[in-house]
């Protein structure tokens, strides 16, 4: 899960899907963007990136077309 930043899941032998979910748009409380890399070693990582929170949010609030709620999920990463 991205909350357990760090930890190693192992792949097994099977096909599988991992969804990370939307880049800068979390559900997990951390507003930092997450992303998940799938090792040689068949374990998936999950690693988190910081970004201009301030500068991504004040471009979603000034953009009239889009509502306020994506602006205040960033804000609050839920």
């Amino acid at each position: 899960m991205p909350g357990e930043e760090g930890k190693a899941y192992r792949v097994g032998r099977r096909p599988m899907i991992v969804n990370v979910g939307s880049v800068g748009q979390p559900r997990d409380h951390d507003p930092r963007a997450c992303y998940a890399v799938l090792g040689e070693d068949g374990r998936i990582r999950y690693r988190r990136l910081e970004y201009d929170l301030d500068t991504a949010v004040g471009k979603l609030f000034a953009e009239k077309e889009l509502p306020n709620a994506l602006a205040e999920r960033l804000l609050c990463g839920e």
